[in-house]
């Protein structure tokens, strides 16, 4: 009977710690899975923060190759405005030289007037002499006075032409400020197409470079830019022109500042609507420009070349302080396609503005 209450006792001790350490077992599990839950969540913050720092690397990288884009697009630019600069300016000099020549000597081969007599003496036979002696006989004079005034002319067109070229930068459309339901396209982002969807109505896009009127007339230009309408649907129709820069991306008509000329003839000039008239429509294969003189105040449209009648057709006064206006275009069918041109070769002659 002894025997047998000591091995109960030792079966039970035996229990007692197979419990214990089954109870350790479990709670070392625990800790195990605990640990694997830290470890998963550790993984999923650092899998976020490389998704996240990978974002921003890429996006910097977006920006870096946009900023590099752009500073060679404004050094090509730059290059090609000082290269025509430089051959207007050189032309003006070759003018100024021939006027400066037509002063000092006259066509029929006299020489200069500050030489002295006896110099022109004797470098001309008293025959030939006599023949300029007279003071009546002053038709050589006339000539070189025709030159004089050809040359001032020619000059003055100089200049004309090169206040037009410098007004014109590089310009094209900005998919920053482009309706969704427009699809902008080409080398230089010059074409813009109305995308497919179940509504018709007008979405626009803006240019990327706006213009300020200038009071100066001393920096006054001209600003102006052409579309060519590449397709145009049977209820399609076309908008465009100069807008300020807080105008929707919808339907620019009923905004103030908005200047513009539509497809179907209608003129818009700050909300206030003119035509229809049929001079003023376009269709596939088109291209028709709208332009400003800062100096006048006053618009043109043109199409195909000629310029239409705006004789009054001006920006009023009351724009007081020089306001920004962006080139839009607004399209409202879908498959409607335009592409722009900026300048400075256009179809119209600006130097007829």
């Amino acid at each position: 009977m002894f025997f047998y209450k000591k091995k109960t006792t030792q079966s039970k001790t035996n229990s007692d710690q197979q419990k214990m350490w089954e109870q350790k077992f479990k709670e070392g599990q625990a800790k195990l899975t605990e640990a694997e839950a830290q470890n998963q969540k550790l993984k999923n913050d650092i899998e976020k923060m490389e998704a996240k720092f990978d974002g921003k690397v890429e996006q910097l990288e977006k920006n870096l190759e946009e900023l590099q884009k752009n500073q060679k697009e404004l050094m090509t630019e730059h290059n090609e405005l000082k290269a025509k600069v430089d051959q207007i300016e050189q032309q003006e000099q070759q003018k100024h030289q021939q006027e400066d020549s037509s002063k000092t000597q006259t066509n029929d081969g006299l020489p200069s007037a500050k030489l002295g007599f006896n110099v022109w003496a004797s470098r001309f036979p008293s025959t030939q002499y006599g023949k300029y002696r007279n003071p009546n006989n002053a038709s050589h004079f006339s000539k070189s006075q025709n030159d004089q005034k050809e040359i001032l002319e020619n000059s003055s067109e100089l200049e004309k032409q090169k206040k037009v070229l410098l007004n014109f930068r590089q310009n094209s459309w900005d998919e920053k400020a482009c309706h969704e339901d427009l699809e902008i396209s080409g080398d230089n982002s010059l074409t813009v197409y109305r995308k497919r969807t179940n509504l018709d109505s007008f979405r626009s896009v803006l240019a990327k470079h706006p213009f300020s009127l200038d009071y100066d007339e001393d920096s006054s230009g001209i600003f102006y830019f052409e579309i060519t309408v590449l397709n145009r649907g049977l209820y399609g129709s076309a908008f465009f022109g100069f807008a300020k820069p807080s105008a929707s991306l919808k339907e620019l008509h009923n905004y103030s500042g908005t200047y513009g000329f539509e497809s179907d003839g209608w003129v818009w000039i700050n909300k206030s609507a003119k035509g229809p008239n049929a001079e003023c429509s376009y269709g596939n294969g088109d291209t028709v420009g709208i332009g400003l003189n800062s100096a006048t105040r006053q618009i043109i449209f043109t199409k195909n070349g000629l310029r239409l009648d705006s004789s009054d057709l001006f920006i009023p006064q009351t724009f007081a302080g020089g306001p920004v206006f962006f080139p839009f275009v607004s399209l409202w069918e879908s498959g409607d396609k335009i592409e722009a041109n900026f300048g400075p070769n256009f179809k119209f002659d600006l130097t007829t503005f």
